[in-house]
């Protein structure tokens, strides 16, 4: 593919080990990886995981769909997909909010250096806590500790597959709407 996007670079060096980095930008060196958007989301998926980044890789070369999609929609949510991101722009825009590397716990980062202080919680995370909400057959539950001030922590329960799902603050307190009293809090 030639040289990686500097975004691509950014979120290798803060999402994967470093003894790991300079094997996940080889495994990117494939010809079905040939877009930023295909790169962006595998890496994603990954999640600073190198068996997850070759795990990835391989569905992508019989399924690119499969990857898109898991990468750039909430799949399951609604009738039908849910969009939450744009992997055709870098990690950095706003419409990859939670992909971004900045806002989240990095994966590297943890590993060799001390725990980051969660930063400051929206005003609505704590009124909305261990809150539950369906969608289909799909139940919801608001995870307790909260770390993205626009993004909600949920455990998605599909039948027998559980998962952890980050979801936009504003879909969350839509889908709770009728169940929760949501009150401004105060300023310190």
């Amino acid at each position: 593919m030639g040289e990686l996007p500097r975004d691509v670079m950014l979120y290798i060096e803060h999402r994967f080990a470093v003894e790991d980095q300079s094997q996940a930008i080889a495994l990117l060196d494939q010809d079905h990886l040939r877009t930023a958007r295909v790169l962006r989301s595998v890496l994603f998926l990954a999640n600073g995981s190198l068996r997850l980044l070759e795990h990835n890789i391989d569905v992508c070369r019989n399924d690119l769909t499969a990857i898109l999609t898991n990468a750039e929609y909430i799949v399951g949510a609604a009738d039908k997909p849910v969009p939450i991101r744009d992997m055709s722009v870098p990690f950095t825009d706003e419409r990859n909010l939670g992909a971004d590397f900045r806002t989240l716990p990095a994966a590297a980062a943890s590993r060799h250096r001390q725990p980051r202080k969660a930063p400051a919680r929206k005003r609505y995370h704590q009124q909305i806590q261990r809150a539950t909400f369906k969608l289909g057959f799909v139940r919801y539950v608001v995870a307790a500790s909260q770390h993205h001030p626009d993004r909600v922590k949920c455990y998605r329960f599909a039948g027998t597959q559980n998962r952890v799902s980050y979801l936009p603050l504003v879909f969350v307190l839509e889908q709770l709407a009728e169940h929760v009293e949501l009150q401004e809090a105060e300023a310190r």
